[in-house]
């Protein structure tokens, strides 16, 4: 039970939800929007948040776009998890939203994980490694920008900013992939202690994690200490071993302590976040050899 009375609003424009976010921050009210509503409905049942003003859109028409452009694929940010699953467009985002169980990913939306509370942010990490690019709705009307502009740990927006949808490059959706996902009881329904996706472009390997250091992350650095002990091996089916060496300094490179908490140790973090980084690795080779027989039948 949600234990205050608060105003709800269902605005029919983008423009009408933040005008009267705006509206209501400048009157002293704390106003959130309501998306997908699951975190939303849980922090006001705990007495985490306690809104004035709700401000509904999941039925606005923008957030809810599914399309498929010339080079790009469109997903608003009010679809659900299992929305995006279902349209079988890009494998490594639908594998990343396939956290919790079945039935909380037909109300979790794409914009509740993204810019939600909790720090894994999972749904993240694909995007952050396939060029995405993001459009935002404020002051100035719509704005699109690169993802990596607006995201560092955490989505970095504008008050009261409307994310309204994701835009991913066709070409950034194929290719050799890895997707590892560690948690206590090995369940999907699970927060995760160690989350990562590595893919390939090129002869270059771009990874993303969240988990073991509290909150997702793309570092250039890993990333050239992984192609530099890769492109050592002698050959593309060579198999992809990483060094001690290697990942002590991928670690450090992360300029960010293992997180310890009482979900996991550091040292078991750490083994984790080791062990995923060579599944991933061997996935990625995986499906690289796969898009090559495809290639030579």
């Amino acid at each position: 039970m949600i234990g205050k009375n608060f105003a709800y609003l269902r605005p029919d424009t983008l423009e009408e939800a933040y005008s009267a976010f705006m509206e209501a921050q400048q009157k002293g009210m704390e106003v959130v929007y309501l998306n997908g509503g699951t975190e939303t409905v849980t922090y006001a049942r705990q007495n985490k948040i306690h809104p004035d003003l709700v401000i509904e859109l999941f039925r606005l028409a923008p957030l809810k776009v599914l399309s498929e452009e010339e080079n790009q694929y469109v997903y608003g940010s009010a679809l659900t998890l299992n929305q995006i699953i279902e349209a079988k467009r890009f494998p490594l985002f639908e594998r990343a939203a396939g956290i919790v169980d079945h039935t909380v990913r037909n109300k979790l939306s794409l914009g509740g994980n993204l810019l939600g509370r909790l720090p894994y942010r999972e749904t993240v990490l694909p995007l952050l490694v396939s060029d995405a690019r993001v459009r935002l709705y404020g002051a100035q009307g719509l704005r699109e920008l690169p993802l990596e502009e607006v995201f560092d740990k955490r989505f970095r927006i504008k008050m009261g900013e409307i994310l309204v949808d994701v835009r991913v490059p066709k070409a950034s959706t194929k290719g050799p992939h890895g997707y590892v996902r560690k948690t206590r009881l090995g369940s999907s329904v699970d927060y995760p202690i160690v989350t990562l996706c590595l893919v390939q472009r090129g002869s270059a390997l771009r990874l993303a994690t969240t988990g073991a250091f509290g909150y997702p992350l793309r570092s250039m650095e890993i990333e050239g200490l992984l192609n530099d002990q890769l492109s050592q091996a002698t050959s593309s089916l060579s198999p992809r071993i990483l060094s001690p060496e290697t990942f002590t300094a991928i670690v450090k490179a992360a300029s960010a302590e293992i997180v310890e908490d009482k979900r996991a140790s550091a040292e078991y973090r750490t083994f984790l976040f080791k062990q995923a980084l060579q599944e991933g690795l061997g996935a990625l080779q995986t499906t690289a050899s796969t898009k090559t027989t495809e290639h030579t039948r």
